[in-house]
């Protein structure tokens, strides 16, 4: 009877910890979010994400738009008409870098006629805040701006914003969001009440296990 009792609890046990195993998996795989951020002076829209490896600083895929602003067509000779331009792997380059001590984030159109470019605020000193960012983390925007190239005219500026990350099982997302909290790419991610209790109980069931054990 107790051997029996010892194999019942130790199959609940194994698949409790099947469950918190596959549950974490799913958990840490956040749902991408796209939210649109203003321009300054009512410029239009920009919105998107990109994917960056944080251990060599390399972004493996991104989709940002900027939306139109101004007359259309735009002039070639206009400084503040903004055609609309979508930002990714088949229309533009990506690249990240510093630009004094600040880290940066660049994308430029193929064609070379637009350049987005996003300033982290990771407290200077040249530090890597991408490198040190974790899955539930925010990192302000010191500035973020899109130019025409090569004379940086037209140039609008983004409102407040920050990149929130999030955590797809191979890199990082680094979502644009509206508003700031806190630069520094060192927020900490906090486990889900749901994740908590299902460890508990896996927890539970190892204790139960092992005194069932040492009574036999």
């Amino acid at each position: 009877m107790k051997r029996l009792m010892a194999r019942l609890c130790t199959s609940g046990l194994l698949a409790v910890l099947a469950v918190v195993i596959a549950y974490t998996g799913s958990a840490s795989a956040d749902p991408i979010t796209v939210s649109n951020v203003n321009f300054l002076d009512g410029k239009g829209t920009l919105s998107g994400l990109f994917q960056l490896d944080t251990s060599t600083a390399t972004v493996t895929s991104w989709d940002l738009t900027a939306s139109a602003f101004g007359s259309s067509p735009c002039s070639a000779l206009s400084t503040t008409c903004f055609p609309g331009e979508i930002y990714n792997a088949s229309t533009s380059s990506a690249t990240v870098g510093f630009f004094g001590v600040d880290q940066t984030i660049n994308f430029r159109l193929n064609d070379g006629s637009f350049q987005l470019n996003f300033v982290l605020d990771c407290g200077g000193n040249s530090a890597n805040c991408i490198g040190n960012a974790v899955d539930g983390s925010s990192i302000a925007l010191k500035s973020a701006f899109e130019m025409g190239m090569p004379d940086f005219l037209p140039f609008r500026t983004l409102d407040l914003a920050s990149l929130a990350v999030t955590d797809p099982p191979v890199t990082l997302n680094f979502n644009l969001v509206a508003g700031s909290n806190g630069g520094g790419g060192n927020g900490d991610a906090v486990p889900e009440p749901s994740s908590l209790l299902l460890l508990g109980s896996a927890v539970a069931g190892l204790g139960l296990w092992r005194k069932l054990k040492t009574r036999s």
